[in-house]
């Protein structure tokens, strides 16, 4: 539903001066800017990116025009450029997210020479930005006018275009042209222009809908997550019958992904994960699955008496047992969130072999999440058996975690 402006539009939308090259364009909107400059007209001169504002902002400093830059790098006197704007013979250089929500005040005597000229120096990836720019002339029933420039060379038709474009830039730009600084009349061009920015509209739809998607796993694993840190955290419940089941789980996973380990790798095991001063164990027992889980269990027990002892109540260990998975948890899904970023940007290469990214990116983002369910009850192992817990006579106890 289109709502009515509140007083009828005075401005006037000429249509695109459309050229080859850029040198053209860049020629042309300068000549055009000074003709408008030369009667008093003020000049809002907006640019796609701040590279473009501060070659224009050069251009005119050669031809002795003094105006006003407002891009991301003087933000901090945006108010007053725009309130200087809408006065006789100003010319403001602006980027298209500059000065945006702030109406441009007319000054005497402007409205009598046309209002405020927007002039554009490439059309946008969006249709929507254009017309926010050409509606900062004409607010309010003022007089106004808005033309862009455009060459063949511009992003948005080098990209969108299409093949008979680019062949005939090709084609003009090597060749001696009786039109060279001459606008294409063709209203085909026009049309090509238009159907670029449709295309360019249709691929940031697209784009924000595959962000959508791929988010979607990303937000499943989230809720998962913080539903479990918040069980873990608001619940007075004691932790050690879940850390049990971890431990029993984390020893069995061990064990089924090293069936014939020696006894160098499995001292290593235990070192890394269970004890600095483990027991001796003898080689003949590595035999024996069993054997190597009743080891580590029984070091697991023998850690967890000291530590309660150390801490003597239930709910200090309670809440040691529930730091401990806490980190882990929280260790393990900074990396996880890592690993689906870089995920995203691996799967669309599988484009090319002819499979569905989405799915692909779905199917490895679970694979990757279960490989990190198994990483946090090893972490938690880590933390409950290789952490140290100092007595503090003013704070009450540190917990250090390797």
């Amino acid at each position: 539903m289109v709502i009515p402006t509140n007083t009828p539009i005075k401005r006037i939308d000429y249509p695109d001066k459309v050229y080859v090259t850029l040198p053209e364009k860049l020629h042309a909107t300068l000549a055009y800017v000074k003709e408008l400059h030369a009667k008093g007209q003020p000049i809002l001169l907006i640019s796609g990116t701040v590279d473009i504002a501060e070659i224009y902002s050069r251009m005119l400093l050669q031809e002795g025009i003094p105006h006003s830059v407002l891009t991301a790098k003087n933000t901090a006197k945006e108010a007053l450029i725009i309130k200087e704007a809408g006065r006789k013979g100003t010319v403001t250089v602006a980027t298209s997210l500059a000065g945006r929500g702030t109406d441009i005040k007319l000054g005497e005597g402007v409205a009598e020479l046309g209002g405020l000229a927007v002039v554009g120096t490439e059309r946008m990836p969006n249709s929507r930005i254009d017309w926010q720019l050409r509606g900062r002339a004409g607010r309010q029933g003022d007089p106004g006018l808005s033309q862009f420039f455009v060459s063949l060379e511009d992003e948005l038709l080098i990209q969108h275009g299409g093949k008979w474009v680019n062949n005939y830039f090709d084609k003009q730009n090597h060749a001696e042209r009786s039109n060279y600084g001459k606008p294409l009349k063709s209203r085909r061009y026009q049309r090509i222009i238009r159907l670029a920015q449709i295309k360019s509209e249709d691929k940031a739809v697209t784009a924000r809908e595959s962000t959508v998607r791929f988010d979607e796993s990303l937000r499943v694993q989230r809720n998962k997550i913080y539903a479990l840190r918040d069980e873990l955290i608001y619940e007075d419940r004691l932790l050690s019958t879940q850390v049990d089941r971890i431990f029993e789980e984390a020893m069995e996973d061990y064990l089924r992904q090293h069936p014939q380990v020696t006894l160098d790798e499995f001292r290593r095991y235990i070192l890394e994960n269970y004890s600095y001063q483990p027991q001796h164990f003898s080689e003949d027992d590595l035999s024996h699955p069993q054997n190597l889980k009743a080891y580590l269990w029984n070091l697991y027990q023998e850690e967890v008496q000291n530590k309660q002892q150390m801490l003597k109540t239930d709910e200090q260990f309670s809440e040691f047992l529930r730091l401990s998975v806490l980190r882990a948890i929280d260790t393990c899904w900074i990396e996880q969130v890592d690993n689906l970023q870089q995920l995203k940007n691996f799967v669309v290469m599988r484009q090319l072999g002819q499979r569905d990214s989405i799915t692909e990116y779905y199917r490895e983002s679970l694979a990757s999440y279960d490989q990190m369910r198994m990483d946090v009850k090893h972490l938690i192992v880590r933390n409950v058996m290789l952490s140290s817990i100092e007595r503090n006579s003013k704070d009450g106890y540190s917990i250090y975690f390797v």
